[in-house]
């Protein structure tokens, strides 16, 4: 919806005629903890809402001047208190639309060093995912929040950055009828005439993007006792919460399965589970309340592909809580990191609660390859105008165009890569490492490769750059040797459009962990990994074929010369089933780059799909 443009409001509030460019309000105003409480007496779409806030600030510099990221809220008072005890009353309040901020200016100069600033505002009910936003509970009218990537601000005045963390202290007065939900357990409530007051206990240090609360006419569920890690809880509408009960139960798996792997205890008094009736997108990882799409709520005749479905997006909301809220990304330009990590971690306790999913398998079609849904990393990442998966963030409101499948799929997959480089143990207490050095703060995807190559002793930094700094992904070309003694393998970036070398800026290369096999190896014996640098390299030659990438750990394409093919195809069962899938999506890319001739794929498709009995690699690439 568009944002109305707001009047002048009591305190004397003017709308500033030029814009400016964005500026980090953090590198002036640093939160430590915001105390607010909203008045709803009514909770239709756009109806209004009143707030009051009392936030303790540390001023960099002295100022005259408290600039707070506030937008479709208006403030009307406002009074800073110093240490001295002194109080000052805002002379005016300047609307900034440039940074989407208030501007609050005092009669003389405060700071630096600690205040106290206290001030009331005005909001409304807003459309779907910008801020607070109207849900119909059947009739009845209630409410829920989205504050990522930058909606707290529609909410109430605060430093909507993400390292800007701090500590919330939430009150929330609403119709007695409704319940109430948020980021932690409910303190203590109070009836007033008609509604009831709720007082939710104090967060640890979090994000603005990470706070939330609904309020509506819920029926909840609850886990049983012992059965998780902490008290959960799942609410959803009236009559369908008991719908909801597989994804409490992953819920619960996964929340008991990460603390083990991070070798992290969740840090919050209770997870709750909220399935509001108008969610558009598949959830949002709050701290401690996590909202999910009412795609969530299934009966027990779901399919198996709902169910799976269901799970992975709990599972992935789940592993948030560790990746994303106790360690937050310092800034939007990380985000591809805290996504992609969380889209391939919560494949581990699916694949330890339901090893006959074959979740590992099912991922390498789906993110990696796309199947139908042609967004997986190969597919998104093989054009010309693709895009790094780090991107620089200048401005907020770049920030949703990279909630794209790079982000999440092609991000899953060097992280993937990442861990089979280093091994199950190695990559596990380099993370765990990272978690217990930047908990309850901000870190970036640098601190990340430092603790990583501090516990493999590898150089994760320059492997991961050439993967996540430049765009695309490499071809390896191989072939044997003249004299035959060797496999020779080369790279380049592959690319569906062809583009002469002479014409490229520079020469692609990435740093890139191979596995392979040698033909006189046995189903899962004789695999070997190296690191590959530069153009080209040689692997000894074992045996009459090898196949490179093997497991599908990196995400490339491998161009066989057309005889080593053809010893390949002629293994038959000694390749697993990805393997055999692989080959075929390898070869049908290459074809349509212009590399290998379409009789090549024919012959594939007559020699292993013609044959093949595995559910999963029967699949048209």
């Amino acid at each position: 919806l568009k944002c109305p443009r707001p009047k002048k409001n009591h305190g004397g509030s003017r709308r500033a005629e030029m814009t400016v460019p964005y500026v980090h309000l953090l590198s002036a105003v640093r939160p430590n903890r915001y105390d607010v409480r909203f008045e709803f007496q009514k909770l239709g779409a756009d109806d209004a809402f009143k707030g009051s806030l009392k936030a303790d600030l540390d001023l960099l510099t002295q100022t005259r001047t408290v600039e707070l990221h506030a937008k479709c809220i208006q403030v009307h008072s406002a009074v800073v208190m110093l240490q001295s005890g002194e109080k000052l009353q805002m002379s005016e309040a300047v609307v900034q639309d440039a940074s989407e901020s208030v501007l609050l200016t005092f009669p003389s100069a405060v700071g630096p060093g600690s205040v106290v600033l206290e001030c009331d505002f005005t909001g409304s009910i807003r459309g779907p995912l910008s801020g607070l936003y109207h849900c119909d509970f059947n009739g009845i009218a209630g409410a829920s929040t989205h504050f990522e990537p930058v909606y707290a601000r529609y909410v109430f005045p605060c430093i909507d950055e993400p390292a800007a963390k701090a500590h919330f202290k939430i009150s929330i007065v609403a119709p007695s009828a409704l319940t109430v939900v948020s980021n932690m357990p409910e303190e203590s409530s109070r009836c007033l005439e008609g509604v009831t007051e709720h007082v939710f206990a104090e967060t640890p240090r979090m994000s603005s993007y990470l706070l939330g609360f609904a309020i509506g006419d819920f029926s909840v569920i609850q886990m049983e006792p012992g059965k998780s890690p902490v008290p959960m809880a799942l609410y959803a509408q009236r009559g369908k919460e008991k719908m909801g009960q597989f994804a409490l139960d992953i819920a619960a798996y996964s929340l008991d399965f990460f603390e083990k792997f991070f070798d992290q205890k969740f840090p919050l008094p209770k997870l709750d589970l909220v399935v509001p009736p108008a969610f558009p997108i598949g959830g949002m990882e709050n701290w401690g309340i996590i909202t999910l799409t009412d795609r969530a709520l299934m009966d027990e005749t779901a399919s198996l592909r709902k169910r799976q479905g269901v799970a992975n997006l709990v599972a992935h909301e789940v592993s948030h809580m560790w990746f994303g809220d106790l360690v937050t990304p310092s800034w939007w330009d990380d985000l591809w990191l805290k996504e992609g990590f969380a889209s391939w971690v919560n494949l581990l306790p699916l694949d330890a609660k339901y090893p006959e999913w074959r979740v590992w398998d099912s991922w390498i079609l789906s993110k990696l390859y796309g199947g139908s849904s042609k967004g997986g990393a190969l597919e998104v990442d093989q054009y010309q105008a693709t895009h790094p998966i780090e991107v620089a963030v200048n401005h907020p409101s770049e920030v949703q165009e990279i909630f794209d499948d790079l982000s999440y799929n092609k991000g899953s997959a060097v992280v993937n890569m990442l861990y089979h480089s280093l091994g199950h143990e190695t990559f596990r207490k380099g993370l765990s490492e990272w978690l217990e050095k930047c908990k309850n703060s901000n870190s970036t995807t640098n601190e990340l490769w430092g603790c990583l190559a501090a516990a493999s002793g590898q150089p994760v930094a320059e492997m991961m750059t050439s993967w996540t700094q430049q765009m695309g992904f490499p071809v390896l070309e191989v072939t044997s040797s003249v004299c035959g003694e060797d496999w020779e393998i080369s790279q380049q970036r592959f690319s569906l459009k062809h583009v002469k070398e002479e014409k490229r800026m520079k020469v692609n290369t990435w740093t890139i962990p191979v596995s392979f096999r040698h033909g006189d190896g046995g189903e899962g014996e004789g695999e070997e990994r190296t690191l590959f640098s530069g153009c080209r390299t040689k692997i000894p030659r074992k045996g009459e074929w090898i196949k490179v990438n093997s497991g599908i750990r990196t995400p490339l394409r491998v161009c066989y010369s057309k005889e080593l093919l053809q010893k390949i195809v002629k293994s038959g069962t000694a390749l697993k089933a990805m393997d055999r899938v692989g080959l075929v999506n390898d070869t049908f890319a290459l074809v349509r780059a212009g590399m290998l001739e379409p009789s090549v794929l024919m012959s594939l498709f007559e020699s292993l799909l013609a044959t093949e009995r595995d559910p999963l690699a029967c699949w048209n690439p």
